[in-house]
């Protein structure tokens, strides 16, 4: 089976599983969603409108909720693997919303609160109105809309959109180049074995 490089483009598996650390150092600190887009959205905003989705938690959640954990599912799909990555798993495949939950639980209870209003605003029909000029909401588009959507929101005025989104995509590549079923296609080889177990767990 034939696979071209994702759009991350080159970083290893293992840098990439490092990076499930940056948000233990609070990526959320001063306060992500403590500006006016927080204000505007957080209470009424986010209850106006959400996307239909269809992807439901395979085990309990922590910190997500079911709504929630739909929205990211479906942001993850468009940030990870990449256009083009033939035979790759899925983020769904992998479940980086269910892996993204055990790590916003070990967080400072204030960033994952932070992070899941973040992930509830992207999908609120509101936001969509004010920042991209339609009422349909992220969860709601054509793939094609939801990658211009995405490119916006990297590209928006407003900063906290922007160093959100950041952090949402350093999450999601986290969870997803974690995974051991991503291994083969990055030429990651994986943990090497030390007295009979693996660096990283059990024999």
């Amino acid at each position: 089976m034939s696979s071209s490089p994702p759009r991350t483009g080159g970083q290893s598996a293992e840098s990439d599983a490092s990076a499930t650390s940056v948000p233990r150092r609070r990526f959320l600190k001063k306060g992500l969603l403590g500006g006016t887009a927080l204000l505007l959205f957080g209470a009424g905003g986010l209850a106006l409108k959400r996307g239909h989705h269809r992807a439901h938690p395979s085990r309990p959640l922590r910190v997500l909720d079911a709504a929630t954990y739909a929205s990211l599912t479906s942001l993850a799909e468009r940030i990870v693997p990449g256009e083009g990555a033939t035979g790759w798993p899925s983020a769904t495949d992998l479940d980086c919303a269910g892996a993204i939950d055990g790590v916003l639980a070990s967080l400072h209870p204030a960033d994952a609160k932070d992070f899941v209003r973040f992930v509830g605003l992207l999908d609120n029909g509101l936001f969509s109105l004010l920042t991209a000029g339609s009422f349909t909401c992220y969860a709601d588009l054509s793939a094609a809309e939801q990658d211009a959507r995405l490119q916006a929101w990297s590209r928006s005025h407003l900063a906290v959109v922007r160093s959100g989104l950041v952090a949402l995509k350093r999450l999601v590549h986290a969870t997803y180049y974690a995974s051991p079923v991503t291994y083969a296609h990055v030429g990651y080889p994986g943990p090497p074995e030390i007295g009979g177990a693996t660096a990283g767990g059990r024999p």
